[in-house]
């Protein structure tokens, strides 16, 4: 972070977790979901996927979205990429890199945030989870599953169109909480609720030391109260506050 940006904002909460399900363990299956969190010198980015469980390799698909997303706003912060090619080139990008990994057919769901201090802040989402919080006071949910733009059937695969990624540039935000998580999590939260109980997590969070923050978040999920709830889990938590909003 450079000098100038740094005093720009004030990153208060960046941290992320993913707990294997119970029904994985259970079955002998891996994590399924992905999740990562980087950090560098002009902004952070924030990714989650969950692969699809009826496909072959599920794992491989959200780890190569999660690869697609960095890869994808790392180019945009360079002036490689416009803002208006990030759909096209998230599905292109996502292609290449689960190619890489396997030829068998994948799918994964993915959401993202990416706060990139010169251009904006990014949020995305493909498919099921939940981007939610709040931005200068007011909650929002980032596509919702009862409206028309909610992709919560169609998930990222090799041969999915840009068109199907729901992508919004947030105007300026004074202070911004947010939670990314996947279904694990996201089918849990009582609806309407969804910013409040991000709100709590930060808070939650917050109270803790930076050091143990990710063990925090970490045994919340391995304590999760819903005890029929079995599927992978992944949250990643965002909060910062811009330098005019009186930074503590």
């Amino acid at each position: 972070m450079t000098l100038m940006d740094s005093c720009r904002f004030n990153v208060k909460i960046l941290e992320a977790e993913s707990v294997i399900g119970k029904s994985h363990t259970a079955a002998g299956l891996p994590n399924q979901d992905a999740v990562k969190k980087v950090m560098f010198e002009n902004g952070n980015i924030l990714v989650i996927a969950d692969g699809v469980g009826s496909e072959i390799h599920a794992e491989l698909a959200s780890q190569a979205a999660a690869e697609a997303v960095i890869e994808v706003f790392c180019s945009l912060d360079a002036g490689m990429l416009t803002e208006e090619d990030i759909a096209e080139m998230l599905c292109g990008t996502f292609r290449k890199r689960l190619a890489a990994k396997c030829t068998q057919r994948a799918a994964t769901t993915c959401i993202f945030c990416a706060h990139l201090f010169r251009k904006g802040i990014f949020l995305g989402q493909i498919g099921d989870g939940i981007c939610c919080g709040y931005q200068n006071g007011s909650p929002f949910v980032l596509a919702e599953k009862d409206a028309d733009f909610a992709n919560v059937v169609v998930p990222l695969t090799a041969d999915c169109s840009p068109e199907r990624w729901k992508i919004v540039k947030l105007g300026a935000a004074e202070e911004l909480e947010l939670m990314l998580a996947t279904d694990g999590v996201a089918d849990d939260i009582l609806p309407g609720k969804e910013a409040d109980f991000a709100h709590h997590l930060i808070n939650v969070l917050e109270a803790e030391s930076v050091s143990d923050r990710k063990t925090a978040l970490k045994s919340i999920l391995d304590h999760w109260e819903t005890p029929m709830s079995f599927d992978d889990k992944t949250i990643a938590l965002y909060h910062f506050i811009s330098s005019g909003r009186g930074m503590t």
